[in-house]
């Protein structure tokens, strides 16, 4: 310790010399203050690049948005931020950001306004927003009173705001350059992973809808893939006579009577949207005039 009270790194060799004719022990000590720094700074190093891996593995294989969350939450609390941190999301509807289940000191918090606060003001504005010491800044609101320095990014698809990524802390000054830009990279890649789990689940109610319209309708419905079925609605399999699943995975032509087939195959080959009749064959290998449309 230093006569001002700084404590700092020493290292000490010690070794028996004779001095003056008498025993002695000869103390070398080494200011190594850089030393364990640089040595901080690597360990530092590799924490960030693990948990940017942890995150990246998550991000391609959880398939549900708390799941993913929560993981990245746990990824970074373990390794860089352990005094508070956790996703905020966007409820675009209400203007609110709201705290994901695995924030992990949630307690029940009510959502933040947009604008509001360091997170609301992040979410609003788009940008990072890093706080030495709240209690010395008007936006910063004590839902933790323990918690004195604050860093904030936003979770971005684009140029939209979908949510924060917050993390704070019990000391002063305690995130630098270096974290914001480490958190940043989290949150980039999360926002991607959750724009992702929110495009497939779309599809899917997408897919749910067009199934219901499509067993609502009188009208036979069917998707090819270059000519072999994938997909139909019962009332087609009921026009052929079949069940749905003896149809999928063959080849429309199967379904169309011979005099009619130079015409239907010469139809689908222009892909043209145009309403053309033509004859089809059921499975008791009766035949039915047909019209058919392509979109």
């Amino acid at each position: 310790r230093r006569r001002d009270g700084e404590e700092f790194w020493v290292e000490v060799a010690l070794r028996a010399s004779r001095i003056g004719g008498e025993d002695r022990v000869l103390a070398v000590v080494r200011d190594i203050g850089e030393r364990k720094r640089a040595e901080e700074t690597i360990r530092r190093s590799l924490r960030e690049l693990e948990v940017l891996n942890s995150i990246s593995q998550a991000a391609g294989s959880e398939e549900d948005e708390g799941a993913l969350s929560g993981r990245a939450t746990e990824v970074v609390r373990g390794a860089l931020y352990p005094d508070d941190c956790g996703v905020m999301l966007l409820d675009e509807k209400a203007g609110m950001l709201v705290y994901a289940e695995s924030y992990a000191r949630r307690r029940d918090r009510p959502p933040i306004p947009l604008g509001t606060g360091i997170t609301g003001t992040a979410a609003a504005t788009g940008e990072a927003i890093r706080v030495d010491d709240g209690t010395a800044d008007a936006r910063y609101l004590a839902r933790a009173p323990d918690m004195r320095s604050e860093l904030c990014v936003p979770l971005k698809l684009g140029a939209r705001v979908i949510g924060v990524f917050n993390a704070e802390s019990r000391r002063v000054a305690a995130f630098s350059a270096s974290d914001e830009h480490v958190l940043t990279t989290v949150a980039g890649q999360l926002a991607t992973a959750i724009g992702r789990l929110r495009a497939a689940a779309a599809h899917r109610e997408s897919e749910e809808r067009f199934r219901r319209l499509a067993e609502s309708a009188f009208e036979g419905i069917g998707i090819h893939d270059d000519g072999v079925i994938v997909d139909l609605n019962s009332r087609l399999a009921e026009m052929l006579g079949y069940e749905p699943a003896e149809i999928v995975g063959r080849n429309v032509m199967e379904f169309v009577a011979p005099e009619s087939k130079p015409e239907v195959a010469a139809f689908i080959e222009a892909g043209t949207d145009e309403a053309y009749e033509h004859l089809a064959v059921r499975k008791d290998g009766s035949v039915f005039p047909m019209e058919t449309q392509g979109k």
